[in-house]
């Protein structure tokens, strides 16, 4: 939950993914232990972290950024300009406090 804080101080907000076993189901592969995404289109995101997390340390946090030259014609959060770059400001946020600490 302290990493929300960092996209709420600014301006990238963000929010946990509701990953759970039930989500792995989908993931199924013939060809390897488990696949990154499903054939639809349907809540990727959450697929591809219940992907990450399949191979993470369960007692151990971690959290999926993706940094990306998202597009959104009147900004997004902070940003005004179309091409948002969302994900920059938080990492640097993040790694800013952690290196502090």
């Amino acid at each position: 939950v302290w990493l929300v804080g960092f996209g709420e101080r600014c301006g990238e907000r963000v929010w946990n993914f509701p990953c759970g076993e039930d989500f792995l189901d989908t993931l199924g592969s013939e060809v390897a232990d488990i696949s990154q995404c499903t054939s639809s289109n349907n809540a990727e995101h959450i697929y591809a972290a219940t992907f990450l997390q399949y191979f993470t340390d369960k007692d151990k946090h971690w959290v999926h950024i993706d940094l990306s030259s998202e597009s959104n014609v009147d900004g997004l959060g902070l940003v005004d300009t179309e091409v948002t770059g969302f994900g920059v400001r938080w990492g640097f946020e993040f790694i800013k406090d952690y290196i502090k600490d």
